[in-house]
């Protein structure tokens, strides 16, 4: 006899629709993703069973190549739709080392008889963390490196490029020629918060930060296996980069208070106080390989150039060896010393985000030489190869969304991709001494958009539900006059706009795909859609019909960025980027003559919505503050001090009445400055976790942000050469 299929399965108050592929409670659809719900409907029908992770996958993702991060970004959205957490289960245990099981009753509805599914009691439940929320920050794909500007500093550089990933499944193989394929990739760490790492000289130790919530702690690990011991407990103190001395008995690090610039130390790695050597840092460490001199690059006090310094670990000597060749700005996890000792490469990336290269440094003659290599828009990161042979470097190719691993020839600089996958890859790296291993940061991430009524955000729903790497909404959201948003969303190898109703229905694409299109911005009458794409090359201001059609590039030549449309439609203010300086330009929504506002860094602005006034960050005295000015003429009108993790990235916003300003957190939800003047204060009833694009319908009666995943991990590749 044929059995019969459950149409429904029920748990608690929770009801799992299948023939509607629908997870409700109490008659509310709960947001779920199509996966997710696969994965809760494999692990409900097999109630009380315990399901490996390739139990899981080969019921979930047959016949496909995927990653581990894909079930961990998933059970992630199931525990939250379902109010439990990893380290307080309600219906789905976690068996350290062994998989998952469903241990709620369950009832079906199959053959109109109602059951309990057979359930099973595990004794001993080892219940390993896997929430994925992070306060790592993704920086734009595409959007120009900005390590001179105030906002978007190294910790964008390096904490969001470099954040860490995942074990993957099943190695994608390189499509171009490699040194050798990679055999596999090996998680060291497994809970998504891991940062900056190192690796020991000797390759048996690895150090790496970890963010937990607004705190940050210091871990040794040991590649071999084993649990990390922590050597710095959690404090404010947010760690940017981290070398081991060249005996391995020192942990050296960057260290600063709001991911800005920081400051050296020095510490035993078995404990101890650590000993501050130098301050305005914006690099990593590194050593000469007789370990008798270190190097990095600071800003000059007086020009605010960065400077590459060389130092005697004993003597404390500094010397200057020159500066970056104008035009570009370093990557934070370089310089790296080569084994001769000659000289010292460093990535680095255009300040229009156009290009990124490799110099050479020659110490003896202080000479900065590039090094031909692929065509990149950015360089992220390197580490020599022991004999000198080469580099392995982490750099996005120009049409391409992602950063991956190449391996570049000395002194030829012919490259080769390593690996090809669907991760992003961070800075820090760092090779074995036989240089078959790589020590490395993998990272994946996922957004989507979520509505509520302005009045009570506890009522937001999921109105987007975009698998990992789609990214709905991160680089920006925006309403239009008839209340349908106006969102970003990564597709294959672009990123592009896109618009729906604000109840998610009638998804569409909107601008053609091709390049980097982002930060939509739309005037009160609704009529356009002003955004910043490279479409036509470097980062510039276009605008659109607010059907997608009639596209017009407005500004050309220097670097056009961040736009903003003034809500009366007549002007379109953005940020001129020449060689690092953000200084705040305005031109006419049909285009034409462009007038300087400032002559001061500024970046991330809003309008009022009476159309008079800019608000933005902006550089008082090499502080960051939220400063306002006339958009008129540029005219300063007040400023206001920022909280320690205030994060100025993807724009202020104006509130409706034009009374205050909100901007956004690093790690928790979103400030509101009353322009009255007091103290900033979150704005209550939110998600009590980092937020993204965000912004109140035109009617005030809706907010829209955005809320994502950032799984970061530290891995070992093996299989390099």
């Amino acid at each position: 006899m044929q059995v019969q299929k459950p149409r429904d399965y029920y748990f608690d108050d929770f009801r799992l629709d299948v023939r509607k592929r629908q997870l409700l409670r109490e008659n509310e659809v709960l947001a779920l993703s199509p996966k997710a719900f696969d994965v809760l409907l494999v692990l409900v029908e097999n109630a009380g069973k315990l399901l490996s992770k390739d139990d899981l996958f080969e019921l979930v993702w047959q016949d496909q190549i995927v990653e581990e991060s894909n079930l961990t970004v998933n059970m992630s959205a199931i525990r939250r739709a379902l109010n439990e957490s990893a380290k307080q289960p309600r219906y789905i245990t976690t068996v350290s080392g062994e998989g998952y099981c469903f241990v709620g009753d369950v009832r079906d509805d199959a053959q109109d008889e109602e059951y309990v599914v057979e359930s099973r009691t595990i004794k001993r439940v080892v219940v390993e963390q896997e929430e994925v929320e992070s306060e790592q920050l993704a920086l734009p794909a595409g959007q120009p490196n900005r390590n001179k500007f105030i906002f978007a500093t190294i910790a964008v550089a390096l904490i969001s490029l470099a954040a860490g990933g995942y074990f993957i499944r099943r190695t994608y193989l390189a499509k171009a020629a490699g040194p050798s394929p990679v055999t596999s990739i090996k998680k060291l760490t497994n809970n998504g918060k891991a940062a900056a790492t190192a690796l020991s000289r000797d390759s048996k130790l690895f150090a790496f930060s970890m963010h937990e919530g607004k705190k940050t702690s210091l871990w040794l690990g040991y590649v071999d296996g084993g649990e990390p011991v922590e050597i710095k407990p959690a404090s404010e103190t947010i760690y940017l980069y981290l070398k081991f001395s060249p005996d391995g008995s020192n942990l050296y690090f960057v260290a600063s208070e709001n991911f800005r610039r920081g400051d050296l130390y020095r510490m035993p790695i078995l404990g101890g106080a650590p000993e501050k050597l130098a301050d305005n840092i914006r690099s990593s460490p590194t050593f000469s390989p007789d370990g008798a001199r270190m190097a990095f690059f600071r800003d000059s006090a007086d020009t605010q150039k960065q400077m590459l310094v060389t130092t005697d670990l004993k003597a404390a000597d500094e010397q200057t060896v020159g500066e970056i060749p104008q035009g570009f700005n370093v990557v934070g996890n370089s310089p790296v010393w080569s084994p001769d000792g000659a000289t010292i490469a460093i990535g680095t990336a255009s300040v229009d985000g156009s290009a990124g290269k490799i110099f050479v440094a020659k110490i003896a003659d202080k000479r900065f030489d590039p090094l031909a290599a692929e065509n990149w828009n950015a360089v992220n990161g390197l580490t020599w190869l022991h004999d000198g042979s080469g580099l392995i470097v982490v750099a996005r190719e120009k049409d391409a969304i992602s950063t991956q691993l190449w391996q570049v020839s000395y002194p030829d600089g012919a490259s080769s991709r390593i690996v090809t996958d669907l991760n992003l890859y961070g800075g820090s790296l760092s090779l074995t001494a036989d240089d078959k291993n790589l020590l490395a940061l993998q990272a994946q991430i996922e957004s989507n958009i979520w509505v509520s009524p302005a009045d009570d955000l506890t009522k937001a729903k999921q109105i987007t539900f975009g698998s990992p790497g789609q990214n709905n909404g991160w680089n920006g959201i925006d309403w239009t006059s008839d209340n349908r948003i106006i969102y970003t969303k990564q597709v294959n190898n672009s990123i592009t706009l896109w618009s729906c109703a604000a109840d998610g229905s009638n998804q569409k694409q909107l601008i053609p795909g091709g390049g980097v299109s982002i930060l939509p911005s739309i005037p009160d009458a609704g009529n356009y859609v002003v955004f910043q794409s490279n479409r036509g090359g470097s980062p510039a201001v276009w605008r659109a019909n607010i059907d997608g059609s009639n596209l017009v590039q407005l500004t050309g030549g220097d670097v056009a960025a961040q736009p903003r449309v003034s809500p009366d439609g007549k002007w379109v203010v953005y940020v001129s980027d020449r060689e690092g300086e953000g200084e705040l330009t305005r031109i006419p929504i049909d285009g034409g003559e462009a007038l300087k506002l400032t002559d001061t860094k500024f970046a991330w602005v809003d309008i009022s919505p009476d159309s008079t006034t800019i608000a933005g960050g902006c550089d008082e005295n090499g502080k960051p503050k939220l400063c306002t000015i006339s958009i008129d003429g540029g005219k300063t009108i007040s400023t206001f001090d920022l909280p320690r993790l205030a994060n100025i990235r993807l724009g202020v916003r104006w509130a409706a009445d034009g009374k205050s300003i909100c901007y956004r957190d690093w790690s928790n939800g979103i400030w509101r400055q009353q322009l009255t003047g007091g103290e900033p204060t979150q704005i209550k009833d939110l998600p009590e976790e980092k937020l993204y694009g965000y912004g109140w319908s035109p009617d005030n009666k809706q907010f829209a942000y955005t809320r994502g995943n950032e799984i970061n991990d530290v891995v070992l590749i093996s299989g390099i050469r």
